[in-house]
């Protein structure tokens, strides 16, 4: 069944959540783009994995109706846009625990179809670079998804 937006963003953050939580990062914490949570200290040389943490942010990009009225007088309109994963790591690893993290990202998006009809294409790893304590990586990729109405 297709999904509406909120269900869509709710389905899309669903897959990392899970893919993170089955991984042996399951302790990184993952920032959402509507909260106002407060990232790990960096300075915790206690625990490098809790260190590590994730900020994902979902932006609609385009979207328009895309068929004629149906039987029930419904439209579908196509909406898509970009997700991004971003990935803080503590600097100094030689990119170790960014490369596990990118490839447990891209797993749970590449190939990925949500019960609502959200598919995932062209996502790929973006080094940033480090500023400060922190290496941030990037994961970005694409999504499309119908909305019936």
């Amino acid at each position: 069944m297709p999904a509406s937006v909120a269900q869509a963003r709710d389905q899309m953050c669903q897959l990392l959540k899970d893919a993170v939580a089955a991984s042996v990062y399951s302790s990184v914490q993952i920032i959402w783009d509507d909260k106002k949570d407060t990232p790990p200290d960096p300075n915790d040389t206690t625990n490098a994995i809790a260190a590590t943490w994730l900020r994902m942010t979902i932006k609609h990009s385009t979207g328009g109706q895309s068929s004629l009225s149906g039987a029930q007088a419904t439209k579908r309109w196509t909406r898509t846009g970009y997700i991004a994963v971003q990935i803080f790591t503590p600097a100094g690893d030689g990119m170790s625990r960014a490369d596990d993290i990118i490839s447990i990202v891209l797993g749970a998006f590449e190939g990925k179809t949500t019960s609502g009809g959200v598919w995932f294409r062209e996502f790929h790893p973006q080094e940033v670079g480090t500023s400060g304590p922190w290496q941030q990586t990037n994961v970005i990729g694409q999504f499309t998804f119908d909305e019936i109405k």
